[in-house]
């Protein structure tokens, strides 16, 4: 448990260092069409940690566990084939 929310922490940590570097990105950009294109894939990798987050608090909490393990998804966190935003 303790190195779950030590990683959740470091992730945190990432994600205000991407926000940082979004807002970079977006700065140095020209256009509002390369605004959105500089820090597309920042935003997306944000997004994915974000959701990382979510599902390892669930966890740690232990929160929406069902009972029976019948091939569902025990910690009922919603999964996202190729996520992106």
């Amino acid at each position: 448990m303790m190195q779950l929310t030590a990683l959740v922490a470091e992730l945190r940590k990432v994600v205000c260092a991407l926000e940082i570097s979004i807002e970079h990105e977006e700065e140095r950009a020209q256009t509002v069409s390369a605004r959105i294109l500089a820090a597309g894939h920042l935003r997306d990798r944000r997004d994915n940690l974000l959701l990382t987050i979510s599902t390892l608090e669930n966890h740690l909490s232990g929160a929406g566990r069902s009972p029976d393990h019948n091939g569902r998804n025990p910690y009922n966190v919603r999964i996202l084939a190729g996520y992106k935003r």
